[in-house]
């Protein structure tokens, strides 16, 4: 490769200090100073994930999951920016506002997914990205399968700017006869997912109608493209 230009001066070395939790939660929020800038840095911080397309390769087919994601409508539709930034503005809501959307609106499909555990003392992850895998898998769909069925497609940061979160993509190539040895998938107790399963083809359309809305999903099916392109498993 070729650099064609450069602007700026890049530090031989980065210098953190004064390192602030700023919110604890679901996903917390850190910040601290680095040397040479003149503002401090603020990152979100919620652990690692990873996502899985269970895939049949004898029969095409794939499953997928479509559920309600709350902060949708706020990205998607321009009602839901204007209240984000009325709400940037005052700071509040009054309790007797409310903003509504039909559930659908907020709807979406999407590959399983799920945060690795890790220890909420240490930090120290407690399974590796594909025994997440797998762990999402059977809660989510109710289909089973060992590790050594995962293909790795990829480690990517999703949005590095403001996240030091990494996800781990996998494909699963599901066993003949998983559909029959499906369980029911237990869920963790505050989802409502609908599952699916379709064709290739009928996954492929959903990427044309622009309907994958995620950048894991869209990553995945890509991915299934690619193999099917290639006549490769």
């Amino acid at each position: 490769m070729q650099m064609i230009g450069r602007f700026g001066k890049a530090p031989e070395r980065l210098v953190y200090s004064g390192f602030r939790v700023e919110r604890k939660g679901f996903v917390s929020t850190l910040s601290y100073a680095l040397e040479g800038n003149s503002h401090r840095m603020d990152m979100l911080e919620r652990g690692h994930a990873s996502v899985v397309l269970p895939v049949d390769f004898r029969t095409r087919e794939i499953y997928m999951l479509g559920e309600i994601r709350a902060h949708k409508p706020f990205g998607a539709s321009e009602s839901g920016r204007a209240w984000i930034r009325k709400v940037m503005r005052d700071g509040f809501t009054v309790p007797a506002e409310t903003f509504e959307v039909p559930s659908e609106d907020a709807r979406i499909f999407e590959v399983c997914a799920g945060m690795i555990d890790a220890d909420k003392a240490t930090g120290a992850f407690l399974e590796t990205p594909a025994a997440a895998a797998v762990r999402e898998l059977r809660e989510e769909t109710g289909l089973v399968i060992d590790e050594d069925r995962l293909i790795h497609v990829d480690s990517y940061f999703p949005s590095i700017g403001i996240s030091c979160e990494m996800i781990h993509a996998f494909v699963a190539d599901l066993p003949e006869g998983h559909f029959e040895s499906r369980v029911p998938p237990p869920g963790d107790g505050n989802e409502e997912i609908d599952v699916y399963r379709m064709s290739w083809d009928e996954a492929f359309d959903l990427m044309k109608a622009k309907k994958i809305e995620t950048s894991s999903t869209g990553l995945l099916l890509r991915e299934l493209k690619i193999i099917d392109l290639q006549g490769r498993r």
